[in-house]
C-alpha cells in the first residue's frame, strides 16, 4: 500500500537541502550577503545598491504591489470557488494537493528564488548604468550592415506582431510559474525554478561585468523602419526615465521609484532568449508534441524580435541561448 505523505512530511528541511539546486541557490544568497556587507562597510556604491535593492525595494514593496500578486490572489481564489463546486471534475486539471504544493513550493522554490531576483536586478543596474560598456555595436558593425536590407523591408504588420511577442506575449508566458506553484511534479518545479534562477545568477554576475547597451540605443536612425506606436518604444523611454534617473540621482532613485521593478539597459547576455529556450525545453520533455511546436515557434520568434526590434545583438542572443541550455542539461542530468 502507498503510504500517505502527512502535512509535515512537506517540510522536512532535511530534504530540501539535499536538493543540489536548492544548495546552490542558498550558498549563493549566502556569498552575496556577506559580500553586500562587505561593500555596505566600504561604503561603495555597489554597497549601497545591494542595500537599498534587497532590504528596501524589489521583494517588500514590488513583489507585494505588482499586477502578477493581485492577479495570482484573484486565480487561486477562483480556484478555491470551482473547487467548492465542481471538486472531482476539477481534479483532471489540477493535482488533488494543490493548496498544499502553494504553500511549500512558497517556502521551498519562490523564497529563495525571489531573493536571486533581488540580486540581479542590484548587479544589472549598478553595471548597466556605472560600468564601462562593451563596445558590442561596433564589434557586430558588419553584420547589422549586411541584414539592413532585409530588418528594414518588412511590412508594418510584421513589427507590430513581434513587437506583441517579445514584450507583453514574453511577460504573459511567466504565468507557467504559477503551474509550477500548484504542481506536484518535483523534477518539473526543479527545472523551471532552478533553471531560471542559475541562469539569473550567471546572467546577473554578466551583466556587472560585461554590460552592453541595447543597438537601438546606440545607433537609433539605424532603426527607423519601426513604426511608431509600438509598445516596444514605451519599453524604452521607461529604461531611458530610469537609467537618467539613477544616473542624476544614484541610490536616492530606489526611493523614488518606491519599489517598482528596476529596468535599466543592459544587453548582454540576452535574457528573453535564454528564457524562450527554457520554455521550448520544458515543452519538449512535458508536455504535448502540439505545445512543442508552439513553444519553439515562439522562442524563434524571441530571437528575431530581438534582433529587429534592437533590443540585443546577435553575440546577446547566442549567449543567452547557450547558458540556459547547460543550465538545463546540468540540471536534467
Amino acid at each position: 500500500m502507498e503510504k500517505v505523505k502527512s502535512f509535515e512530511g512537506y517540510f522536512q528541511l532535511d530534504d530540501w537541502f539535499k536538493e543540489p539546486v536548492l544548495c546552490v541557490f542558498y550558498l549563493y544568497l549566502l556569498f552575496n550577503f556577506f559580500f553586500a556587507l562587505f561593500e555596505i562597510s566600504r561604503n561603495t556604491l555597489l554597497g549601497q545598491y545591494y542595500l537599498y535593492m534587497n532590504f528596501r525595494g524589489y521583494l517588500f514593496q514590488f513583489i507585494l504591489q505588482s499586477h502578477w500578486f493581485k492577479w495570482s490572489l484573484i486565480i487561486i481564489s477562483m480556484l478555491l470557488i470551482l473547487e467548492s463546486f465542481f471538486k472531482e471534475r476539477l481534479y483532471y486539471f489540477l493535482p488533488h494537493k494543490w493548496k498544499v504544493n502553494i504553500l511549500v513550493n512558497w517556502f521551498k522554490w519562490v523564497i529563495p528564488f525571489l531573493f536571486v531576483i533581488q540580486i540581479y536586478f542590484t548587479l544589472k543596474v549598478y553595471g548597466s548604468i556605472y560600468n564601462h560598456h562593451v563596445p558590442l555595436w561596433k564589434w557586430e558593425k558588419g553584420f547589422w550592415i549586411l541584414i539592413h536590407p532585409i530588418f528594414s523591408s518588412l511590412p508594418t504588420w510584421l513589427y507590430r506582431f513581434l513587437d506583441i511577442v517579445y514584450v507583453p506575449g514574453w511577460a504573459f508566458a511567466h504565468w507557467l510559474f504559477l503551474l509550477g506553484l500548484i504542481s506536484s511534479n518535483e523534477t518539473f518545479k526543479k527545472r523551471l525554478f532552478g533553471v531560471y534562477g542559475l541562469s539569473l545568477m550567471l546572467g546577473g554576475i554578466l551583466h556587472y561585468l560585461f554590460p552592453a547597451i541595447s543597438p537601438i540605443y546606440v545607433d537609433r536612425n539605424y532603426f527607423n523602419y519601426l513604426p511608431s506606436g509600438l509598445t516596444s518604444w514605451h519599453y524604452h523611454n521607461y529604461c531611458l526615465e530610469q537609467q537618467t534617473l539613477f544616473l542624476k540621482k544614484g541610490i536616492e532613485a530606489f526611493n523614488l521609484l518606491k519599489g517598482k521593478a528596476i529596468i535599466p539597459i543592459a544587453a548582454f547576455p540576452s535574457f528573453h532568449v535564454g528564457y524562450a529556450l527554457q520554455i521550448f525545453l520544458l515543452a519538449r520533455d512535458f508536455c504535448k508534441k502540439w505545445i512543442v511546436i508552439i513553444s519553439f515557434l515562439f522562442l524563434w520568434l524571441i530571437i528575431i524580435g530581438s534582433l529587429i526590434l534592437g533590443y540585443h545583438y546577435l553575440i546577446d542572443d547566442i549567449a543567452g541561448a547557450l547558458i540556459v541550455y547547460l543550465i538545463y542539461s546540468l540540471v536534467k542530468n
